[in-house]
């Protein structure tokens, strides 16, 4: 492959969909071994089946960036998404042997979603959560305050294993620059033609590429979970992994 190849967005599309359709095959083993029901496991579940589905939705895009460059904004939006569920995961991961630690942060992220909508529930919508959710309720049946978590403190948090610190770094910096595409405000209207300049269109390509890098780890870190490091589906995993951190920065 040469220099011009590895940046070739047409290129790129294809190797996310060959890597796409590798995580299928993890799914595969990963329903057969029913290993997903425990909530550690469930949540990494979660996780992993998101960012399948988010970097398989985006391939096309990814694939048509020079012929259509505001495919670059619909495919930062979702790799926005994607940069939180990293943050997310490594957080938890970070403890991943402390079962009771682990454990204690998949909840603190479950009730989030409940913090602001179960105020609102009818009575048995309300009862419904507290039996699908009962360690999130103290024994009032009051919602359990976990604290509000911000991606600074998830960042913050992953202490243990330099990798994931590493990795949780730069997701955290891709993260904030894809928010300005979510948030309305100064950088807007800049932000909407930045793919038509030359720079601004080698710029955004190149933090497309890292922040699908960045998900392509994570998403090969959470298989070992299921999968062992030297079968056949983790070296076919790696060897994507690698044709997708192949390009050159700005």
């Amino acid at each position: 492959m040469n220099d011009q190849d590895k940046n070739d967005p047409e290129v790129k599309g294809k190797q996310l969909l060959t890597f796409v359709k590798l995580l299928n095959d993890v799914t595969d083993v990963i329903w057969e071994t029913k290993n997903y029901t425990a909530p550690r496991e469930r949540f990494y579940y979660a996780i992993f089946m998101k960012l399948q589905f988010l970097l398989d939705a985006i391939h096309v895009q990814i694939y048509n960036l020079d012929h259509k460059p505001h495919y670059g904004l619909a495919a930062g939006l979702s790799l926005r998404t994607c940069m939180l569920d990293v943050l997310n995961l490594y957080y938890v991961m970070d403890v991943h042997e402390n079962i009771e630690e682990a454990t204690l942060r998949i909840n603190t992220i479950m009730a989030d979603h409940l913090k602001y909508v179960y105020p609102g529930l009818k009575d048995v919508e309300k009862e419904e959560a507290r039996k699908n959710w009962p360690e999130l309720f103290d024994e009032q049946e009051n919602l359990i305050d976990f604290g509000r978590l911000s991606t600074r403190a998830f960042v913050n948090a992953i202490i243990h294993f330099d990798t994931l610190k590493t990795e949780a770094h730069e997701a955290i910096h891709i993260y904030q620059i894809f928010s300005k595409y979510e948030h309305n405000g100064a950088f807007t209207f800049d932000i909407l033609h930045n793919p038509y300049a030359v720079a601004g269109n080698k710029i955004i390509k190149f933090m497309i590429y890292s922040a699908i890098g960045i998900c392509a780890l994570a998403c090969k870190i959470t298989s070992s979970h299921w999968i062992e490091d030297q079968s056949s589906i983790a070296v076919k995993l790696d060897n994507a992994i690698k044709d997708l951190l192949a390009f050159d920065g700005v």
